[in-house]
């Protein structure tokens, strides 16, 4: 390699480490922080009058950062408030980090989350008002094409219609859940949700305008250079709906077919319930979720040293996490093509 060569070379490998470090600096008092995330929503918890299983309430999890790597915390103590009054309290020994406590909200709720690390007393808490409830939408499914791209991409296709109130910025995701009702060994009823994965390339206001081409394949990933990642998480903002109207249109797979009736009852008071579940959710939470999908849809392996570092936004105080509480309008979908 001629000397120039060798001089360019070095020149592109030190601006590299230089802009690398000039955006993700490491401090001492970030290695040691506790994370704190918990996402859920108002209508968990409350499907069909009756308690869901243990395994299917949102988990809180808490972990803590140090000589760079985490670990679970293992004894914590978690409080929970709302609008000002104690909701929830306890201290518990967390499998893998995780406690799933058994709590309801309610649109306009003003949440706060303690969590305390019990080994040296470090704490970490998130404190936040639940959005407004979404206005109500309707919605449309059809037999989506058998033919091409679209056959194994897609069963149905749906059609939602919804308003968003024009005067503020909102945040929004969509998802398709069912819920399967069954009984344990003691005759007690219980709940499984199953949210289904949806296709959402083909929508403007699902990409923030940018439709994905059809047919794209994400595993040649020097081709998604400049290219937006798919929205799996299937948030959206207000920023194109014009007029405060706006339609949604994407795909999924049949909702029954996925479990077949496995945790079903052949008595049909206690049949599968499909739903359409529209969230509002908060802008930290939408930008979480944002970067989640460029995080799947790109290369951050440890050995892919040249990847832009992905930045999470984090609502929590003497820690990092996010804590996300969605506000539901839910739709029961009553009729399947």
């Amino acid at each position: 390699m001629s000397p120039y060569r060798i001089f360019l070379s070095a020149l592109v490998l030190l601006s590299l480490g230089a802009s690398c470090r000039k955006e993700l600096p490491i401090t001492k008092s970030a290695e040691r922080r506790l994370t704190l995330n918990y996402v859920t929503s108002t209508s968990v918890g409350e499907l069909y009058g009756s308690p869901l299983s243990s395994t299917e309430y949102p988990a809180l999890q808490l972990t803590r950062t140090g000589q760079g790597a985490a670990r679970y915390v293992q004894e914590a103590r978690i409080r929970v408030e709302v609008n000002g009054q104690e909701r929830y309290q306890q201290a518990a020994r967390l499998a893998a980090g995780l406690l799933r406590p058994d709590l309801r909200f309610a649109p306009g709720d003003r949440v706060r989350i303690t969590a305390t690390d019990r080994s040296d007393g470090a704490e970490v808490s998130s404190e936040l008002e639940i959005p407004a409830q979404p206005q109500p939408f309707t919605a449309s499914v059809r037999r989506a094409s058998s033919t091409g791209e679209s056959a194994s991409r897609g069963a149905l296709h749906w059609r939602v219609e919804m308003r968003d109130p024009v005067a503020e910025t909102n945040y929004y995701r969509i998802a398709l859940r069912v819920v399967h009702p069954w009984r344990t060994s003691a005759g007690v009823l219980r709940y499984h949700i199953d949210y289904l994965p949806l296709d959402v390339d083909n929508s403007l206001i699902l990409n923030d305008g940018e439709v994905i081409p059809k047919g794209r394949k994400d595993d040649d990933l020097g081709g998604l250079v400049g290219r937006p990642a798919r929205n799996k998480t299937q948030v959206f903002s207000d920023r194109l709906m014009q007029g405060g109207q706006a339609v949604l249109e994407f795909d999924s797979d049949y909702p029954l077919a996925r479990w077949g009736g496995s945790y079903g009852s052949p008595d049909p008071k206690l049949a599968s319930r499909v739903e359409l579940v529209l969230q509002a959710i908060s802008r930290e939470a939408y930008l979480y979720m944002k970067q989640l999908n460029t995080l799947e849809a790109g290369d951050y392996s440890e050995d892919n040293f040249l990847a832009t570092p992905l930045q999470f936004p984090s609502n929590t105080s003497t820690g990092v996490g996010l804590v996300s509480i969605a506000a539901d309008r839910v739709l029961v979908v009553s009729q399947l093509p």
